[in-house]
Order: structure tokens, then C-alpha cells, then sequence
């Protein structure tokens, strides 16, 4: 099955059961804040379900944000004659999802979402990088197939993350001095130094 396949079984469903199905993350979070107080949000399990409905509307509304984005840019399709269901109402029930839960509890009481808004940005980045491909015409050479820009997408993506753990793998290497990386420890250190260097200049002891 392609992705054309998919989107045109998609489209043959009933655009109610789609929208419910879309919606419900959203609707979920919306009703939970009436089953635990305010201060309970970040506690087991209700973090936990918030995590997960996070992460139910986070990669439909990426995935409709890609189509769109692709459809815009490369297509040069008519925005008003695009799916609202499938291609609008993703992103804005990941967009109200995301608003809710914000209000609800803090990102940091969500276990994993750190991950998930990495890999959020790394498929932006991805898709920036796809889009300049294509606009440089280098995209032609390889076709302009919405798959075809999957696998580029997903060559930046690959290339992106192992870059980025390259790049950040010293703080785990053993032997690192620990105390070096104490935001703490280091601003004293220099805050000495520096008025070591003031009391030499000044020529004061």
C-alpha cells in the first residue's frame, strides 16, 4: 500500500467517524481535568495519560502538517480544495490538545516528551532541508513524488540525529569532570578569575 493508497482510504471513510477519531486526544484532555484536581496533573498515572494523548495527536498533526506544507510547496495545490479532515483538522487537534495539556501540567511531569518535541524539530529541520532540495531543483533529478520526499526526508532525519548524538557525546564519555558541568560551579569559578584579573589590573592585593 503507498501513501496515495492511504490517504484515499482515509478519504472514503465518513468524515464523522475521522473527525471523532481525530478529535478524541483533544475532547480526552478536555474532560480529564474533571477526574483529578489541579494538583494531582502531574502525579502517576495522570501524567502518564496526558504523555500518551500527547503522543496520539502529536504524529497525526506532524504527519497532516507534512501533506499540507507538501502540497502547498510542491504540488502548488489550492489550499480551499484540500481535505479538512485529514489535512486541517490533525493540526488543529493537536494544536488544542497541546494548549490544553500546557494548562493542565508542566512538559517537564510528562515522561518522554522531551523525546517527542526532539523529534518534532528534527522532522521540521528535515522537511526545511527537503523543501531548499527541491527548490534548488535538485529534487527534480529524482522525481517530485510525495514518496520521494519521504526518503529524503527521512536521509536528513537520519543524518540530523546521529549529528546531534556526535555532537553531545563527550558529556557522556567517562572520566568527564562532573563538577565542569554544574552551571553553578562554573560561573563561580570564572566570577573568581575574573576578579583575580580586576585586582591585578587595578594593581590592588
Amino acid at each position: 500500500m503507498t501513501l496515495n493508497d492511504f490517504l484515499n482510504r482515509w478519504q472514503e471513510l465518513d468524515w464523522r467517524w475521522s473527525a471523532l477519531i481525530i478529535l478524541a486526544p483533544a475532547i480526552l484532555a478536555c474532560l480529564m481535568g474533571f477526574l483529578h484536581g489541579r494538583e494531582k496533573a502531574g502525579q502517576a498515572p495522570w501524567n502518564i495519560v496526558y504523555s500518551v494523548l500527547v503522543y496520539l495527536i502529536v504524529f497525526p498533526g506532524v504527519f497532516s502538517f507534512v501533506l499540507t506544507a507538501y502540497s502547498l510547496f510542491f504540488l502548488r495545490t489550492n489550499l480551499l480544495k484540500l481535505n479538512v479532515v485529514i489535512y486541517y483538522l490533525p493540526i488543529v487537534a493537536m494544536i488544542i490538545t497541546l494548549a490544553v495539556v500546557r494548562r493542565r501540567v508542566a512538559w517537564n511531569h510528562l515522561p518522554g516528551i522531551d523525546r517527542l518535541f526532539s523529534f518534532v524539530v528534527l522532522v521540521a529541520v528535515s522537511f526545511v532541508i527537503a523543501l531548499a532540495v527541491e527548490k534548488t531543483r535538485i529534487f527534480l533529478f529524482f522525481g517530485g513524488s510525495f514518496g520521494t520526499l519521504v526518503i529524503v526526508a527521512l536521509i536528513c532525519y537520519v543524518l540530523l540525529k546521529v549529528s546531534w548524538k556526535n555532537l553531545f557525546r563527550i558529556q557522556d564519555r567517562p572520566g568527564t569532570n562532573q563538577a565542569s558541568n554544574e552551571p553553578g560551579a562554573v560561573n563561580i569559578e570564572k566570577i573568581k578569575h575574573e576578579l583575580e584579573r580586576i585586582k591585578k589590573d587595578s594593581g590592588l592585593s
